[in-house]
């Protein structure tokens, strides 16, 4: 009994890792193949007892033919009611073996759930706070960059404006000297004309000559006086219209800095806000895809909603399951005529791509720049698009494999983690299911048993 039992729930679990098609069929099979060899292997030790019986009392028949044919009856009495105690005892035993079996293996796999649920809830939270952080870092940045550039602006305006009046103070300290000088050589022409003609008058010849031409030189450094004054206040126009237009146009240079850093900060913001409400939505597809994953109640309703779940994080799915040595299409989202007969995709386990090496290896494969392996021939993708292969895993065997990559339009960044994180947890969704199966086959084994 103890022995039959394990070989009856090997025989009803393999038809999950082997096929996809058959698995109720199987278990039926395995649970009827179960009862048929308990019940032929208690009949044979009913059997055997009662010969046994039977030959000790064909010896004694000839010492005392009614002792024996009593000894007979009460030895088969005994021997059918310490049979019927022994199958009673082990089915006993084996129930409570496997109701606590049962117990230990959902109270696992509940707080799997649960602890899976948690990181998921507490990777989300974390990536939410990552991107706030960052967004408030850049948004800091652009401000202290803004308060650099403003007073950085600043000083080379107060730079300027000092040079400005500088420039100013020492053009009117220029014209003021000149004015002096012109003013003391006028006076010194002045008292040379004054002393000229005093010789003049006392002389009258030729030293008036001389002293005109005195006279005339003197005019005309005058002249060039004048006309350097008339230079310098237009140089200290100029001067002033130019540090007039240097203070508007650094005021307009600020002004535009202040509007473009204005700009950029309201970009970062709403980048920050975009970030956010992605990674909201992320986390809402992601749990709606658990929730239908957990919801599954067969093999083929766990394909489908993972197919489903992955296509939506990545933009193209395809689901193979293993038979063998063999890869058959079960079904595709995002392939175009694909769609349609998913079952028309054969490939080998021995092949040299992402998806044979995710089977032999048990690990994900990756597609793409950088890696060499290949993408599905089904798919058509370019060379450099990312790829992601991921085998399903049920007590350690792979009975299926995911494909998914990025259609034309692009997804949003890092979705290999949640695809990968879907296939791990409908991997667990199959083996809770194989425990329940088993457990439901052992229950209607021991009570064919019991009934026989």
């Amino acid at each position: 009994m103890d022995r039959a039992l394990p070989a009856a729930l090997t025989f009803a679990t393999s038809p999950l890792f082997e096929t996809a098609m058959s698995l109720e069929d199987r278990f039926r099979q395995a649970l009827a193949d179960a009862i048929s060899e308990v019940k032929s292997r208690l009949e044979a030790e009913f059997d055997a007892t009662v010969t046994d019986v039977k030959a000790e009392a064909d010896r004694d028949r000839t010492a005392a033919l009614t002792v024996a044919d009593e000894a007979r009856a009460a030895a088969v009495t005994e021997a059918r009611s310490a049979l019927q105690a022994e199958l009673q005892a082990a089915f006993e035993g084996e129930k409570a073996a496997l109701v606590s079996t049962h117990e230990g293996l959902v109270a696992q796999a509940a707080d799997a759930a649960r602890l899976e649920a948690a990181r998921l809830a507490e990777a989300a939270a974390a990536e939410a706070d990552r991107q706030r952080q960052e967004a408030q870092d850049a948004l800091a940045r652009v401000k202290a960059d803004a308060d650099a550039t403003v007073e950085a602006i600043r000083n080379e305006l107060r730079e300027a404006q000092a040079s400005a009046v500088r420039v100013r103070e020492e053009s009117e300290a220029a014209i003021a000297r000149l004015q002096a000088e012109h003013e003391a050589a006028i006076a010194r022409q002045i008292e040379e004309h004054t002393a000229v003609v005093a010789r003049l008058d006392a002389e009258q010849g030729t030293v008036a000559t001389d002293l005109r031409a005195a006279l005339d030189a003197a005019t005309r450094e005058r002249d060039e006086a004048v006309r350097e004054r008339d230079e310098l206040a237009g140089e200290a126009t100029r001067l002033r219209a130019e540090f007039d237009a240097g203070m508007t146009q650094a005021r307009e240079l600020a002004e535009a800095t202040l509007a473009s850093l204005r700009a950029e900060a309201r970009e970062a913001a709403a980048l920050h806000s975009q970030a956010v409400d992605a990674h909201q939505t992320s986390a809402l597809r992601m749990l709606e895809s658990v929730r239908t994953l957990d919801n599954a109640t067969s093999l083929p309703e766990v394909l489908d909603a993972l197919t489903v779940g992955a296509s939506k994080e990545s933009g193209r799915a395809a689901m193979l399951v293993v038979k063998g040595d063999r890869l058959i299409g079960w079904r595709t989202l995002g392939f175009g005529a694909l769609d349609q007969e998913p079952r028309a995709i054969e490939q080998s386990t021995s092949d040299v791509g992402a998806l044979a090496a995710a089977v032999n290896t048990g690990r994900p494969a990756v597609t793409g720049t950088g890696s060499v392996l290949s993408a599905p021939a089904f798919s058509d993708a370019p060379a450099d698009r990312p790829g992601l292969a991921v085998p399903l895993l049920v007590a350690g065997r792979p009975v299926a494999v995911l494909y998914a990559d990025q259609d034309s339009a692009a997804s949003a960044p890092g979705w290999t983690s949640p695809v990968e994180v879907l296939v791990r947890h409908a991997a667990r969704c199959l083996e809770g299911l194989a425990v329940q199966r088993a457990t439901a086959g052992r229950a209607g084994t021991a009570r064919v048993a019991q009934s026989a």
